[in-house]
């Protein structure tokens, strides 16, 4: 008997399995549900907190060009859009304020804004405040929405230096962590405040304020020559005032002493006065003499008192208003009329009279 022999080859082999547990980031406070970063939501609450998370926010400047800014973390693109620069400049000439439109950005109208200034390019800043003055501290109520700050008309911020040149720049928020920074600067600059005056002289011939003028005059002189008798004869100067004054200015005349002629005999003046005016005398009179103006909106009394032509006041060694304005002018001219009529009873002499105008700025 042939026996076989089978052998039979066991393989054998064992797995060991060994249990693992994931543990995630927990306190007893809070547990951190995985460890993978992104789909996340800027803002967690409920009715009594509300957390703005950050993670790995990047540690570096903005980067930017002329046409785009990335800037880091969850933060940046709930914020307000940064102001660009403002419009800013002297409108005219004003020595103490500046006008300035604020550039939204394209925020939406619930944005606020607040305004920086500073006269040595923000080394040291100070800061536009709600009623437009400069105060060293930017308070809640310094955050102003664009219309509250003008709107496109824009305001002025007030009480400023002569002569000085300033910068602004603005920021802007929305809400909560949505403060930007401050966007480019814009500059503009005061000027000193000044008034000039001149007088100037008018030909004869020429219509003004109702009459036409017998003599012709210079800047500094009339000569009536040989006056007829019961003849009304007329002459003018133009007083020109230019002035940057924010309350505008005041012109005033007055006489250093009567119409005289050598021996001291007189040639009286009208009997209005520049408080109240009179019109002129008609018939026979013995000698008549005053002025007229042509500013129909003086700053004190009767404001229209001159407004008809024919209404004439005497001059005074006080001086008093023949010319008036509430605000900055450019080159603004008021005309002056000198008229005087001699009867047959005025003594025959060579007369003269002096003069003097005062021209005030209200600065």
């Amino acid at each position: 008997m042939i026996r076989k022999k089978i052998a039979r080859l066991f393989w054998s082999f064992s797995i060991a399995v060994f249990p693992f547990v994931i543990v995630f980031p927990a306190s007893t406070n809070y547990e951190l549900k995985g460890f993978k970063v992104g789909g996340a939501v800027g803002v967690s609450d409920s009715d009594n907190y509300s957390i703005l998370n950050n993670l790995a926010d990047l540690n570096a400047d903005l980067l930017n060009s002329s046409s785009y800014e990335l800037g880091p973390g969850p933060n940046y693109p709930i914020q307000a859009s940064v102001p660009t620069a403002p419009t800013f400049e002297n409108t005219s000439d004003y020595y103490n304020k500046l006008h300035f439109v604020v550039a939204t950005a394209g925020n939406p109208s619930d944005t606020l804004y607040a305004i920086a200034i500073s006269t040595d390019d923000f080394v040291t800043t100070n800061y536009v405040q709600s009623d437009n003055t400069i105060g060293s501290v930017l308070g809640l109520e310094d955050y102003q929405s664009y219309t509250n700050w003008g709107g496109a008309s824009g305001e002025f911020v007030v009480g400023l230096a002569q002569d000085t040149t300033y910068k602004i720049k603005i920021k802007a928020i929305q809400g909560e962590f949505t403060e930007t920074r401050y966007g480019p600067s814009s500059s503009a600059a005061t000027v000193s405040p000044f008034i000039t005056f001149s007088l100037s002289g008018l030909s004869s011939g020429m219509s003004v304020e109702g009459v036409t003028l017998d003599v012709t005059s210079s800047a500094n002189s009339v000569d009536y020559g040989e006056l007829a008798f019961n003849t009304k004869t007329e002459a003018a100067n133009i007083v020109t005032v230019d002035t940057n004054a924010v309350s505008g200015y005041q012109a005033l005349v007055r006489q250093e002493g009567d119409m005289l002629d050598v021996r001291g005999n007189t040639i009286d003046p009208v009997t209005g006065t520049n408080a109240v005016p009179s019109t002129w005398p008609v018939g026979t009179v013995d000698s008549a003499y005053g002025y007229h103006s042509s500013d129909e909106s003086l700053g004190t009394g009767n404001t229209i008192r001159f407004v008809p032509d024919d209404r004439h006041a005497a001059f005074d060694t006080t001086s008093y208003e023949v010319a008036y304005s509430t605000g900055p002018v450019t080159n603004e001219q008021t005309t002056i009329v000198y008229s005087i009529e001699v009867g047959y009873g005025q003594e025959a002499g060579f007369y003269s009279h002096t003069i003097t105008y005062t021209v005030a700025g209200v600065f």
